[in-house]
């Protein structure tokens, strides 16, 4: 269930200004998806947010969720000369297949990408930007977002955010009662956003 604070927001609401980035983004996606193996699991709207707030920033991106490398080719496009992307995924279960298509596909559209199994491998980094689209259970979900709010200084995008991912949403319901520096900025189709209070640039 969505808290009060949030119930019935519209694309109108939204605080996130979302300018060329957003449109550079869907042009990015539709981009990677021509080129890559496999098929990009994020929306178009999903990905021109994702390129806005990294062009917002200054700093490096991590990529929760690698799967075939679809947003990280994505925010890659976005990303500022001298920053990198970090993505993170363990390759198990239902996505174990995924790990030689993204090394076949990060060979041809971002070789600079740096790919780690593990959150725990990026203990000593720090970014601007994270995206959330790694295992939807809500443990695995509060995790990744602890991690991310003692590494990132901007924006954390949030992933489908809706009815049929419950754990996702209980933790955004979680965050969008506010009591936090992270402020929630955007939320349209299945993407949220939230920004650190102030921003660093």
């Amino acid at each position: 269930m969505l808290s009060d604070s949030v119930r019935g927001t519209s694309p109108a609401d939204v605080l996130l200004s979302l300018a060329d980035g957003y449109a550079s983004g869907i042009k990015a996606r539709f981009d990677v998806s021509r080129r890559m193996k496999g098929s990009i699991i994020t929306w178009p709207h999903g990905c021109g947010v994702i390129y806005q707030c990294i062009q917002n920033c200054d700093g490096h991106h991590l990529d929760i969720g690698t799967a075939g490398g679809g947003t990280a080719f994505v925010s890659h496009k976005a990303i500022k000369d001298g920053r990198r992307v970090y993505t993170v995924d363990p390759f198990e279960g239902k996505y174990k297949d995924y790990k030689e298509i993204w090394i076949e596909n990060q060979a041809k559209l971002g070789p600079d990408i740096l790919w780690v199994p593990n959150l725990d491998d990026l203990l000593d980094a720090r970014f601007a930007t994270a995206y959330i689209d790694g295992d939807h259970a809500f443990e695995s979900i509060w995790r990744d977002w602890n991690f991310c709010i003692s590494k990132v200084d901007n924006y954390i995008i949030l992933d489908d955010v809706c009815r049929k991912f419950p754990g996702v949403l209980s933790v955004f319901d979680i965050l969008s009662r506010g009591g936090t520096n992270w402020r929630l900025v955007h939320l349209a189709g299945i993407t949220a956003v939230f920004a650190k209070e102030p921003l660093t640039n």
